[in-house]
């Protein structure tokens, strides 16, 4: 099963041109004071440096979920309500998750790839960031991944793996509801074994 993300709340584009506008701001400022024009030669590169990660990272790329056999074998697309049904079936230890980065045009690696029967924790946090980084600091993830495609997202998935190699891992997605109950399950079904 293959899921995009969409992008919600606060808009790049605005940010972006927020940062040229800065930059123009900065350049006239140093023509005009010349006597301080260094400082404002840093707010140009430091405007623009702003601008072109925000463009890169929150315009041009993307990120894929899927959720799939651990065989690689694309679990069948159909209606959410179908595919959750189909998704019981499965046994946590045979599903595993992966998220690949698209930039532009090109998709590229996997990102990241984690067995469903290492999930042990999953939960949806609200736009609050003080209550995401509490949960962070109770599940006490040893790396933490965010695979989000806006700049200040609505609402994000937590899970938490336990990798034997790695330690705790903590991946924050974008998600709808229907990974987020798949999700839920596998981590219940985790917890009773």
């Amino acid at each position: 099963m293959k899921y995009v993300p969409k992008r919600e709340g606060l808009n790049p584009d605005v940010l972006v041109i927020l940062c040229l506008l800065g930059a123009v701001l900065a350049l006239a400022s140093a023509l005009i004071t010349r006597s301080f024009a260094w400082i404002f030669h840093l707010l140009i590169v430091g405007f623009l440096t702003a601008g072109l990660y925000l463009l890169v990272r929150f315009r041009m790329t993307s990120y894929e979920y899927y959720l799939t056999l651990r065989d690689r074998e694309l679990l069948p697309e159909a209606s959410p309500e179908l595919a959750a049904r189909a998704l019981r079936n499965y046994e946590p230890r045979e599903l595993e998750f992966s998220v690949e980065k698209v930039a532009g045009r090109k998709k590229t690696v996997t990102d990241c790839r984690f067995y469903l029967n290492e999930l042990v924790c999953c939960e949806r946090i609200d736009k609050d960031r003080n209550t995401l980084k509490d949960r962070l600091k109770e599940a006490a993830a040893d790396r933490v991944y965010t695979y989000t495609v806006s700049v200040n997202p609505l609402s994000v998935l937590l899970l938490v793996f336990s990798d034997p190699g790695y330690g705790r891992i903590a991946v924050i997605l974008e998600t709808d509801e229907l990974p987020e109950g798949v999700f839920r399950r596998m981590a219940e079904k985790n917890a009773a074994v």
